[in-house]
């Protein structure tokens, strides 16, 4: 489940921030003291409850339910989203800021808020929202990413931690931290690609809880420039019984067939 707030902590930080890279940690080990990849990998798949030689699918249709907060500024707000097989639709709605949805249908990538109107993503802004929407999500790990390597062992959110940098299609390295004591995800950094430039992102993962079988962390903290945000999971729901149309509304539509028409 944790694959789908890497896309909510890029969406809801993209609004009104620049770019600033993330401090990186220090501490390491000889290369022959690290585990392989594939061992670190399958000891947080364990951790979170994920039998690595028979992981489970993925889930049909999916309904996540999250509050989002900015303290320093002020700002909260809600986030849902929805995913039906390949197709995503998020919504959220933060105070001061107003309503953003974004959506994949079909294969094709789209956003509209107050600040910059309905567009279509193009381009790594669009590779990146196929990426974080897949729903398969690390569970694939070793055809996920291009190249994997432990690096180092080293200490954050107070933990000590191997140092995975894993690769991902387009030559960009999300840098994941699993607890050496838990063999938990406790924490990742990455450049996220916006429409107004890139951000360098920190988040840490915490308050670990079982949900619907698995073992799935509920607060992700991510800073960036200085500014903190929280997404804490209320509710996840692997079966809804409701579901809202996944089709975008007409105003994406319009730019997809303008799009077709100049094709």
């Amino acid at each position: 489940m944790t694959r789908t707030f890497h896309l909510l902590c890029a969406l809801s930080l993209g609004v009104g921030c620049g770019a600033k890279r993330a401090p990186e940690s220090g501490g390491g080990a000889a290369a022959k003291d690290l585990p392989a990849p594939a061992e670190v990998f399958e000891r947080y798949l364990k951790a979170t409850g994920v039998d690595p030689a028979n992981p489970p699918p993925a889930p049909g249709a999916m309904h996540m339910v999250a509050d989002l907060s900015m303290p320093a500024q002020g700002m909260g707000g809600t986030v849902e989203t929805w995913t039906v097989g390949s197709n995503m639709l998020t919504k959220m709605s933060i105070s001061g800021i107003g309503e953003l949805q974004m959506g994949l249908y079909e294969g094709v990538g789209w956003a509209s808020d107050n600040l910059e109107g309905p567009r279509l993503l193009e381009g790594e802004e669009r590779d990146q929202l196929l990426f974080d929407a897949n729903p398969r999500g690390d569970l694939d790990w070793a055809t996920r990413y291009t190249a994997v390597e432990v690096t180092a062992v080293a200490p954050y959110a107070e933990e000590d931690c191997f140092v995975v940098k894993a690769t991902k299609p387009w030559g960009d390295v999300r840098t994941l931290y699993f607890s050496q004591e838990s063999g938990l995800l406790v924490g990742y950094e990455e450049r996220v690609k916006m429409n107004l430039g890139s951000l360098n992102v920190s988040t840490q993962l915490s308050n670990y809880r079982e949900i619907e079988g698995m073992l799935t962390a509920t607060v992700f903290t991510s800073k960036t420039m200085g500014i903190e945000q929280v997404i804490t999971l209320v509710s996840l729901t692997t079966s809804p019984t409701e579901l809202p149309s996944m089709a975008p509304p007409p105003e994406i539509q319009a730019l997809i067939d303008e799009a077709g028409a100049q094709e």
